[in-house]
Order: C-alpha cells, then structure tokens, then sequence
C-alpha cells in the first residue's frame, strides 16, 4: 500500500507548475504567476438574437485596483469577426437578454443612484442605455414576455424599517456560507409593464420562487418553487404555473410536477402544451440534490406522469436544458467520465448525440432560430471561449470558434496538458484522475508531487481549464 501510494504521487506531479498557449514552443513561454491569476478573463451567459446574427456574452475580469471582478456585455456576429464591448468599463452588467423583436438588448447592472441592480436596455439603433426599473431593493432574475410588453421580473421582499433587534432563528436554515445570518425574506415574481412602468405582484408566501419562463404565448408563466410543510427539510421543488394577468392574492397556481424529487429549469415546447424539465428519481427528499444524478424529463401540463428523457441506465447528470426550434431535440450539458458534453436528446425516443464532445468542459449554450448552437467550451489547456457548431444534429459536428479574450496571455505562459491516468483501489474500484506534468517535463527524472482530493462525492473534476494545476 505505501509503495502504491507513493508512485500515485510521484505521477501527480504539479512543481513547479505553469501554464500557456499550445501554439508557442514550451520553452519560449514562461512558468506561471500568482498575477497571471488576476489577468485571466472569463466569458459566460451567450444568447443568440432573434435574427440569429448576433450573439450576446459576458465577459469577467479581476479589477485590482478596485479589488473586485468586473463584469462586461459584449456582442460577437455569429458568422465571426470583432467583438463589439456593450457596455463600459468601471461598472458591471450581466444577464443579457434580447428583446423578442431584436431590437433591443437588455441586461442587468447597477442604478444610476449606485444603490441597486435593475434591468437596462440598449437600443441596437443607436443610444444610451435606459433604466427600465426601479425596484426597490434591485432585482434578481428577470425575462421577457413572448410580445416584448412585460418582464417577468424576481425581486425580493424587503425588509421592514422597524429599527435594529434580535436575531430570530425559526427555521433549519438559518444560515449561509459568503452570506451569514439568514432571514425570511423571499423571492417572488412580478410582472412588469415596460410601457405603463407598472408593476403587479403575481406570487406570495413563505416560499422561494425562481427560473419564470413564460409560455410561447404569454398567458402562463412557469416557475420552481418548494412549497412543501418545511422546504429546509427536503430538496422538494417542483414546477408551478401562474398568470400573468392576476394579482397573487387572486391566483390559483397550477402544479405541473408532482413527484417527491427536485424538478427544476422548466422550458416550454413551443406547442404550449408541454415542459421540458431537469429531474431527480429518487423518492427520498431529505438527500441533497447535488447527491444525486439529475434527468431530463417532458410532461403535458395536466398529466400526472411525466415521460424521463434520460433514463437510470444512463448514470450520468443532466442539466441547462434548450430546446431546438423545431422542437425535436432538447440540448443539455451531460457530465460523463471527467468530460462536460453538449448532449441533444431526442423527444420522440430518447436517443443522444452529442454534438460538442471529447476532452472538453462544455459551459453555457445557447440555441439560434436556425438551430445553429454557441456554447462555452473550455479544455485543459484553453479557459473558456465560445465556440458555434453550425449543423449539432448533422453527422458532423465541428466547431468554429468566436472569441479569443485569454489568447495574448496564454501565448506568454505555459499551460501544463491534462493526462488521464486509471488505477484500481483495494476492493477493485476503478479510479480515473488527471496527471498535469511540470515544464520540461523528462520521464527519467523523479518529481516532487501534489495530490489534489477534492471534497466530497457528488462533484467530479473535469478536463476543463484550471488555473490552480
């Protein structure tokens, strides 16, 4: 046992560690630097217009001198060429959504007064950008209506100005890494009139609402929320419909799933009759969900059972569900053996392609009308970047790629590949893991190494780029 550990670890070798660009000899580039962490940008959140021209993303980046992360909207033609920066540097933006007419792109950022986030508009003509809301408090999440008249809006309750007092504690979660002491303040949903500027709250209750997504045409809103007895107690979230026209102490919610398991990320076949969803099997609700593998899963609104897409002989996790215009085909990122796969599962049947694979982390996607597909790609040696796949359900998949925001660092530094090295533990299990050799590499040398557990069960580690390695 010593000895297998110890040549385990003379394999997991990290020192002296760096990383870089593969198109660079290894020796012209330099070791890495703890300030090279600070210079690395990250790209997120694409959404392609409704012309399918354009695709909107953000892009993250470290601002020392203010010591936080900065976070800018940027716009990238689907066909390639130049970025275009929407909005400016000193301020962040996130959340960019089309207006469904294309004429617009909205996101949130904070106020003009500084003191919230609220939701922002550009006009693609020309101009400023418009603050579009004023909520008290800011809003969390938002998205627009099919006919571009209202957002569906997240906005929490705020807290009543009674003055400083105790801390009340009278639920199991009481408090929150990052966060601290908790309260009973919940997420609700609103509807917001763009043209009156009025607000109506459509959800009540002491519970927690999120991920709106309006029906194709605009007279259901649906909605995940655990409205069991004690939601700290069990991971019970299911899918709710509400209308966007009735105040909430006048609604009559519609529960669409029923199954003692976690339902969530609802999106709408464009028949309006249907909902694709993200699903646990299990029957137990005290288990976290990260414990357990999430499926895909359709279900009529007004049927009891739902059909489960992705089924248990597939053991893998599921989740980020889009469906292709046509509606055939519903796109997930599917975690599989140290590789994040863009999947497209068949409606009728169930059957996968997987029309961005290999040794790749697949981040956010987004679907265009004409079914091309744009999605956050990163591998071992490359943070992400956004790549398009033109024809996802054709024989060949290739990927073009539209952004570069890291390419003048990595051509400075080296960036160590990932290798999968497979061993059996004692009672046979199969372990994988990821060997990431030092610059220089020389197999007839020994090695000072790291090995590097993550904490756990429910994760695994990907071939995704990682700074830390």
């Amino acid at each position: 046992m010593k000895k297998q550990m110890l040549l385990t670890l003379s394999l997991f070798t990290f020192l002296p560690l760096g990383l870089g660009a593969p198109l660079l000899a290894a020796d012209t580039l330099r070791p890495i630097e703890v300030d090279d962490y600070f210079a690395l940008k990250s790209v997120g959140s694409p959404v392609v217009s409704p012309d399918g021209k354009w695709v909107a993303y953000t892009v993250s980046a470290q601002d020392l001198e203010k010591d936080n992360r900065e976070t800018r909207v940027w716009m990238v033609a689907m066909s390639g060429g130049d970025p275009l920066p929407m909005t400016a540097k000193g301020s962040s933006a996130w959340s960019p959504r089309w207006s469904p007419d294309g004429k617009h792109l909205s996101f949130v950022a904070t106020s003009n007064d500084g003191d919230s986030s609220q939701v922002f508009m550009l006009d693609m003509r020309g101009g400023e950008r418009v603050q579009m809301t004023n909520i008290d408090g800011g809003v969390e999440g938002y998205e627009w209506s099919p006919d571009g008249k209202q957002l569906a809006l997240i906005i929490r309750d705020q807290e009543p100005d009674t003055g400083p007092g105790p801390w009340v504690i009278d639920s199991l979660k009481f408090k929150e890494d990052y966060v601290g002491y908790l309260n009973r303040l919940r997420a609700h949903l609103y509807v917001f009139d763009i043209d009156k500027k009025s607000l109506t709250q459509i959800t009540s209750g002491d519970y927690e609402e999120y991920s709106p997504a309006w029906s194709p045409d605009g007279s259901r809103i649906a909605f995940v929320s655990n409205r069991t007895a004690e939601p700290d107690a069990n991971s019970n979230s299911d899918i709710w419909l509400v209308k966007p026209d009735t105040p909430h102490d006048e609604q009559e919610l519609v529960r669409v799933t029923t199954k003692p398991s976690s339902d969530g990320s609802p999106i709408w076949h464009h028949d309006g009759e249907r909902i694709a969803y993200i699903t646990t099997t299990t029957t137990r609700t005290d288990v976290p969900v990260s414990y357990l593998q999430s499926k895909v899963a359709i279900i009529r609104v007004g049927d009891d059972e739902p059909v489960l897409l992705t089924t248990e002989s597939l053991d893998r996790r599921a989740y980020n569900p889009h469906f292709s215009p046509d509606g055939s085909h519903i796109y997930v990122q599917l975690e599989d053996d140290g590789q994040v796969h863009l999947v497209a599962v068949s409606v009728a049947d169930g059957e996968l392609s997987r029309p961005i694979a290999g040794r790749v982390a697949v981040g956010a996607a987004a679907v265009a009308p004409d079914g091309t597909v744009v999605a956050v790609v990163s591998e071992p040696r490359l943070p992400g970047e956004l790549f398009v796949v033109d024809s996802p359900l054709a024989a060949s998949k290739e990927r073009r790629r539209l952004t570069h925001v890291n390419d003048e660092l990595l051509n400075s530094i080296f960036v160590a590949d990932a290798e999968e090295l497979r061993f059996d533990t004692l009672d046979g299990t199969e372990i994988q893991t990821f060997v990431y050799k030092p610059q220089g590499f020389d197999p007839r040398n020994k090695y000072p190494a790291i090995l590097w557990l993550h904490g756990g069960q429910e994760s695994q580690y990907d071939y995704g780029f990682n700074f830390r390695v």
